[in-house]
């Protein structure tokens, strides 16, 4: 049975973002969203609290609420990693305050 995903504002904005420079990543991340339809605990994904996860597809991190009530899961946050010696995401966001921006809804 499938699940539905739904982009929350705040994450759909932030991947928008990237259009312009990166398209191809930005393919690549909406199709690594789309499969969480079929398998919400993909390989590469770890539980992120209680009701989240996140998930690594190369350079992404996508935070997801998994609403197993609804068979929903809600993307809230997506970032990219940048390779250099800091290792950050591109909104220099840390892990705690995603989960922070997350929870506030």
């Amino acid at each position: 049975m499938t699940w539905r995903v739904l982009w929350e504002p705040a994450a759909l904005n932030a991947a928008t973002g990237h259009l312009k420079d990166d398209p191809q990543g930005v393919d690549a991340l909406l199709r690594a969203t789309d499969q969480l339809a079929e398998d919400e605990r993909p390989e590469g994904s770890r539980a992120w609290g209680v009701d989240h996860r996140r998930l690594h597809h190369g350079p992404w991190r996508i935070l997801y609420r998994i609403d197993a009530e609804a068979r929903t899961l809600h993307i809230e946050h997506i970032g990219r990693t940048v390779m250099g010696p800091g290792r950050e995401s591109l909104d220099g966001a840390t892990a705690f305050e995603l989960v922070a921006r997350a929870q506030e809804g």
